[in-house]
């Protein structure tokens, strides 16, 4: 994962390969891998109904299939990487996240990679993932500039957002962002690792985007649209089982194969995680456990 952060602080091209296999992945798993989940899991109407699937095997099961559905919501964020240079470290919290509200009025994630550089992901329904260019397809990522003044902003948020720590590379800023960790009431995470916008049914609809493209990311434009069907609808797993780790496909038996919202636009690739009429409009299509918290902002 290295190689690949830097090139995102380096403000560098990315492969969609090493996008889809790293990158995706890292971001998703900010949101399931932390002791948190757990908690926020049992408070869930489900672990209520049945208790089993409060246990330790249970809540790793919920986590897996979270991963799964947190995938496509991922891959159709806006990615915008902020770059400063010197001043004020960037500090990060335990949840190696927190809430903001970007320069242009949308809530979103921002992940800190370095004392320098920060990702932000915005969440949104459409977008364009992918270009096809001489060096194959490469990850649609934006690189802006940050400026010092507004550092401290951030800072802020990070530590408004930890529920245990916040950790930095110059102390004296984190005693003093460490005030706003200090001087306020217990954080509950959900408020941060919850607010993304998608209706739960939205993301069944789409939990099988990131296998889809995943099975054919090293096929030029001409050959996947050389035949009538759409290239991505069907999951490839002899394709997807690359080296190194993958999100396992839990496949339910209760539930149809949903038409993919990925397609060839020109000489990219589009994902819109589109609504399903019937099924992601119904009642209860938004979970019962969404956090509706204000979030931090900080300018341009």
């Amino acid at each position: 994962m290295g190689p690949e952060i830097d090139k995102l602080c380096l403000g560098e091209p990315m492969s969609l390969v090493k996008w889809l296999d790293i990158l995706v992945p890292f971001v998703t798993c900010k949101f399931v891998r932390g002791n948190d989940f757990g908690t926020r899991f049992k408070s869930r109407p489900v672990a209520e109904i049945d208790p089993r699937s409060a246990s330790r095997d249970g809540i790793n099961q919920a986590r897996m299939l979270e991963l799964q559905r947190l995938l496509a919501p991922v891959m159709s964020a806006k990615w915008i990487v902020l770059h400063k240079s010197g001043g004020l470290p960037f500090i990060c919290n335990d949840l190696g996240v927190c809430v903001i509200t970007n320069p242009w009025g949308k809530p979103g994630f921002a992940i800190p990679l370095s004392s320098n550089d920060v990702l932000c992901v915005i969440p949104q329904r459409t977008r364009r993932l992918a270009e096809w260019t001489p060096d194959g397809w490469q990850a649609l990522i934006e690189h802006r500039r940050l400026t010092r003044a507004e550092v401290p902003t951030f800072n802020a948020a990070q530590a408004r957002a930890a529920t245990r720590f916040v950790f930095g590379s110059q102390e004296k800023e984190l005693n003093r962002s460490g005030s706003f960790f200090t001087e306020r009431e217990a954080v509950d995470s959900r408020t941060t690792m919850e607010r993304w916008p998608e209706s739960y049914r939205l993301r069944i609809v789409h939990e099988f985007e990131w296998h889809r493209l995943a099975g054919v990311a090293d096929k030029n434009p001409a050959a996947l649209t050389r035949g009538r069907t759409n290239p991505f609808q069907r999951i490839k797993p002899d394709r997807i089982f690359r080296e190194g780790w993958i999100p396992i496909p839990i496949f339910p038996m209760n539930l149809p194969d949903f038409r993919t919202g990925l397609s060839i636009q020109g000489n990219h690739i589009q994902l819109d995680m589109f609504e399903l009429p019937g099924f992601t409009d119904s009642p209860g299509a938004r979970p019962p456990w969404a956090a509706e918290e204000e979030s931090e902002s900080y300018g341009d």
